[in-house]
This record gives structure tokens, C-alpha cells and sequence, in this order.
């Protein structure tokens, strides 16, 4: 599956999705696949990169972390400061694309799409 060109969008082993940066010091983000505008179930990550531990740590935090997004519709990133809220994933024209929506947009999101709108139209007009 094709995927956007830009710096959240990544391969790891042969899956699409997102790869987050985690600095140290911050908790490590998340991703929620929401099913409805009540309703999420979070996305299960694999480390890809590690920090480097110092001899004072009892093990070593993860770097960067890797989302697979297998299909449209909203996904909510927390804990991460670049890319955190909510995000429409939809369908373009030769690849899966996102867009950053509005936490009051969710509900109207998943509205128009159980009204039959395909993610794709939802976003050019959101």
C-alpha cells in the first residue's frame, strides 16, 4: 500500500504506518484506531530504534516507535508533541493520505461516513 511522502509516514518490515519520534524525557506517544466518536481501541507499536542507555539507567527507552495503518478512517496520536490529535485517514488518489482534524470534527466525521461519504470526500471538504 502506498503511502503520503512525509515525515510521519514510514515502512517497518513490510507494513505502512506512521513512526514517531519519543525524546527521552517525554512519555512515549500512542495511537488510537477510532471506530466511532466514542469508541478507540489502541494501535500496537514495535520499537524500531533504541537510545542509547548510560550507565545510570536501568534500561533503555525506545526512539522511535512504529504504527501500522492498514485502513481509512480517524486515528488519534497522544503523547507526542509534533504530531499529536486527531487524523483522517483516507484514500487519495494513488495512496493513503491524512489529514489533522478538529476533536469537534470527529463526530461529524463518522456521521457522514455511516451516511455512505467516503473518507476522501469527508476530507477535501473538512
Amino acid at each position: 500500500m502506498a503511502t503520503k511522502n512525509d515525515s510521519m509516514w514510514g515502512k517497518h518490515s513490510a507494513e505502512r504506518g506512521w513512526i514517531l519520534n519519543c525524546l527521552k524525557s517525554q512519555t512515549q506517544p500512542i495511537v488510537y484506531s477510532c471506530s466511532s466518536a466514542s469508541s478507540k481501541a489502541r494501535v500496537n507499536s514495535t520499537v524500531v530504534t533504541w537510545h542509547t542507555k548510560t550507565s545510570s539507567e536501568k534500561s533503555s527507552r525506545p526512539k522511535e516507535l512504529f504504527f501500522p495503518i492498514k485502513a481509512e478512517g480517524v486515528y488519534q496520536v497522544d503523547n507526542h508533541a509534533d504530531h499529536g490529535g486527531y487524523k483522517l485517514v483516507y484514500q487519495g488518489a494513488t495512496c493513503l493520505s491524512y489529514k489533522t482534524i478538529k476533536p469537534d470534527d470527529v463526530a461529524v466525521v463518522f456521521q457522514r461516513n455511516v451516511s455512505g461519504e467516503a473518507f476522501s470526500q469527508i476530507a477535501a471538504s473538512i
